[in-house]
């Protein structure tokens, strides 16, 4: 099970490794679309946190994917609160939560854990039978 990011302004990438980190819990930074692609196919994660203005990533593209290739998988998207045709395209495009920059970071404890309990109930359902 994994969490993954993608994300290329450090700034945020350090906040969600930091609270990763913090909670214990592991995190996938990518920082292509040819990497997220190649992440995708190989171990598609759990949760994935996109920056919708994520430099050179065409975000609503990498939403769709991660949807197309796990469906189960749990999306949470942040962006300037001005972008609300993008936040939108986000939310059609299958993102479970779409937030506005200074919300995320405030969100961000709440999400990484959000992914640490699915992980918990996940497990129990699999030692179960």
């Amino acid at each position: 099970m994994s969490l993954a990011a993608i994300v290329t302004d450090l700034i945020f990438s350090t906040k969600i490794v930091t609270e990763a980190r913090a909670q214990d819990r592991e995190v996938r930074v990518l920082r292509s679309y040819s990497v997220l692609s190649e992440f995708l196919r190989l171990t598609p994660p759990d949760a994935l946190i996109v920056d919708l203005n994520c430099a050179g990533i065409n975000g609503i593209s990498a939403i769709a994917l991660a949807k197309s290739v796990k469906p189960s998988c749990r999306v949470v998207a942040y962006l300037s609160h001005a972008q609300q045709e993008l936040a939108q395209q986000a939310r059609e495009a299958g993102a479970d939560q779409v937030v506005p920059r200074s919300e995320f970071v405030v969100l961000l404890p709440d999400i990484v854990a959000s992914y640490a309990a699915m992980r918990t109930v996940e497990a129990k359902s699999q030692s179960v039978g």
